[in-house]
């Protein structure tokens, strides 16, 4: 278990499920099971430095939650942002500049 001094919480990843992507500097995106505070463990999605003890923002999310969302995923519906009617819509709007802050993260 890790205490972060500065912000004064206690954090413990119990399970590592696996990296999703791992940027130059070497911090890696991790879906984990989280224990912050001492309070259940939940399904964790965020950016840690290599030594772990430092970390960015994230998002948490319940058994229910993680459920749903494999559910949404398992649906095909999130695959649909592939198919060629997404990939030319994102085209036109990357050439025209009229995006809507909906597909920036994705040339980012």
């Amino acid at each position: 278990m890790a205490i972060n001094k500065k912000e004064n919480f206690k954090f413990s990843i119990v399970r590592h499920f696996g990296v999703l992507s791992t940027s130059s500097t070497g911090w890696t995106k991790e879906l984990n099971m989280v224990e912050w505070n001492d309070t259940p463990a939940k399904y964790d999605l965020r950016d840690w430095r290599p030594d772990h003890e430092k970390m960015g923002r994230g998002i948490t999310l319940s058994k229910n939650e993680m459920k749903e969302l494999v559910e949404l995923i398992d649906s095909g519906r999130v695959s649909d942002m592939y198919s060629n009617d997404f990939t030319e819509e994102f085209n036109a709007m990357e050439e025209t500049g009229s995006g809507s802050g909906l597909y920036d993260d994705l040339t980012a």
